[in-house]
């Protein structure tokens, strides 16, 4: 059999459709993608996974227009797919990109997840487990950063890594898209730097409508031969005229990151935190710690920071002197990240304190007064709960970097235990 000639572009979708309410929002993106699809020279392929209890939940679409005797027709998008068997999540995710690679070879590729999605502070509760335990699961304790919590496809931040890393096989991703929810924080971007040299991924909530793919793939038809870069700042400017206006005052911020400056925030971030650290063992720069985290920028989950604004606001704090190592350290890493890490930023709306990147950093007061939580009807506990005492305190940042490696070599899971030791105990 002849070479297939490489394209420019393969799009390869990964959409975890598995609850109800993202069904409809899936069949939509694939409607738009098959309406760019037409007389396209940019490959685009994607893989489905509906909900258990619809017939052949996982679905591998190619958009091809010709009738095929393996292939099956969605009744609801009228679409033909294939159906795939299930072997597990991360296993699904690995055989598709390989899949999608060896059958459309090109010259760079893009992928794109979506799904629910809740950055690092969430674990399957035990109530949920022992649910599941009733009904034979096998399951083991998860910790997610990508799935849903009432269904079976889980991937945790390392099953996300090593998923994506094995299935790169030709080098890494020119552009990986996280169309989830708070995706776009340091812990999840820095250890996809051996997978991918760009991400597009939002630092707090995205829209269940995802990325606007019939503007963006018939702009990249006319102009196949961009490249990673550019394809990211396409994607973030249809990604902010569609959603430009939505969300009231739900800030939709989005952000490309450039990953070849991985080493250099982890860098910049191990002084800041040996800093941060030393820092606590003194009363006034405790206080100013404290002071700064107040007043910190986040996207509407109190727990994820905007990491550029909080070194902004430690500088500003009068007990951080301007020739003092935490003054310095926080420069460092705002040089890092400014145009370099965070090469774009989209949907800021006006607040210029939001510059595309989260970090961690939860605001406990142990013992103090209980939120009314609007998780309390739904089948699992709140997982953005203050904790009532300090073992669980320390216990809810343990289980938040499980299998991070940013957080370890960084030290900054360390300096947050130390933070609530020092500050947060009544």
């Amino acid at each position: 059999m002849a070479q297939t000639a490489k394209r420019e572009w393969t799009i390869l979708l990964y959409s975890m459709a598995d609850q109800n309410k993202l069904r409809g929002f899936a069949n939509d993106t694939l409607l738009d993608i098959s309406r760019a699809s037409r007389d396209c020279g940019v490959k685009t392929v994607a893989q489905v996974t509906f909900h258990s209890s619809v017939v052949h939940p996982i679905r591998r679409y190619d958009f091809e227009e010709r009738v095929s005797s393996n292939r099956k027709t969605d009744v609801q998008n009228r679409l033909q797919f294939v159906p795939r068997k299930n072997i597990d999540p991360r296993r699904n995710l690995v055989e598709f990109l390989r899949w999608g690679q060896r059958t459309y070879p090109a010259k760079r590729y893009c992928v794109v997840i979506q799904g629910h999605a809740w950055g690092v502070d969430y674990d399957v509760t035990p109530r949920v487990r022992a649910q599941e335990k009733r009904h034979n699961s096998r399951h083991e304790r998860y910790h997610l950063i990508l799935g849903s919590p009432g269904s079976k496809s889980h991937l945790s931040n390392k099953q996300l890594q090593a998923a994506l890393t094995s299935a790169s096989a030709q080098g890494k991703f020119h552009l990986l898209g996280l169309d989830s929810c708070v995706m776009g924080m340091a812990e999840i971007l820095y250890e996809l730097h051996e997978c991918a040299e760009y991400t597009v991924a939002p630092e707090g909530l995205g829209p269940i409508h995802g990325w606007p793919f019939y503007p963006i793939l018939t702009e990249l038809n006319r102009k196949p031969s961009m490249k990673g870069a550019a394809l990211g700042a396409l994607v973030l400017r249809k990604y902010a005229d569609k959603y430009r206006e939505s969300g009231g005052n739900v800030k939709l911020t989005i952000a490309l990151c450039s990953l070849r400056y991985s080493n250099e925030l982890m860098k910049a971030m191990q002084a800041l935190v040996r800093s941060l650290r030393k820092g606590l063992e003194d009363a006034a720069i405790r206080s100013a710690i404290v002071s700064a985290r107040l007043r910190c920028q986040f996207i509407r989950i109190p727990t994820y920071i905007d990491l550029h604004h909080l070194c902004s606001q430690l500088k500003r704090e009068p007990s951080v002197h301007t020739n003092s190592p935490l003054f310095n350290a926080c420069s460092r890493v705002e040089k890092v990240l400014k145009g370099r890490f965070v090469e774009r930023v989209a949907l800021k709306r006006g607040r210029t304190d939001a510059f595309g990147l989260s970090i961690y950093f939860p605001k406990w007061r142990i013992g103090g007064k209980e939120r009314a939580s609007k998780w309390e009807k739904l089948p699992w506990t709140d997982p953005m709960a203050t904790p009532s005492t300090l073992a669980e305190g320390v216990a809810k940042i343990e289980t938040a970097y499980t299998d991070h490696e940013f957080a370890q070599r960084s030290g900054w899971k360390e300096f947050l235990v130390e933070f609530l030791k020092a500050r947060l105990v009544p």
